[in-house]
């Protein structure tokens, strides 16, 4: 699952941290993600969905549909039709 992160934080160094909010991540959380990794947008983006997904409490299924939900609502279609049905295998 590492490398589908890593890629999707590559397409979305710019919106990490409004595509965090509508993963459930706290302001505090973001904020710490940030201030751990200043110089590296990448890396912030990676470590929150890193974040997201280690703490995640629904069925491993529905994992697309929450990032695909929350890619639509910050206006990132083009990344979110990439979760849609059984498109990504998990590693996990």
């Amino acid at each position: 699952m590492d490398n589908h992160l890593l890629k999707l934080a590559q397409n979305i160094p710019g919106d990490w941290k409004e595509l965090a909010k509508f993963l459930g991540i706290s302001d505090s959380k973001i904020k710490e993600i940030r201030l751990n990794n200043l110089t590296d947008v990448v890396w912030q983006a990676y470590m929150m969905l890193k974040h997201w997904w280690t703490s995640r409490h629904q069925a491993a299924q529905s994992w697309r549909e929450e990032l695909r939900k929350a890619l639509c609502e910050i206006d990132r279609q083009d990344l979110a039709q990439d979760f849609t049905g059984d498109v990504l295998q998990t590693d996990t």
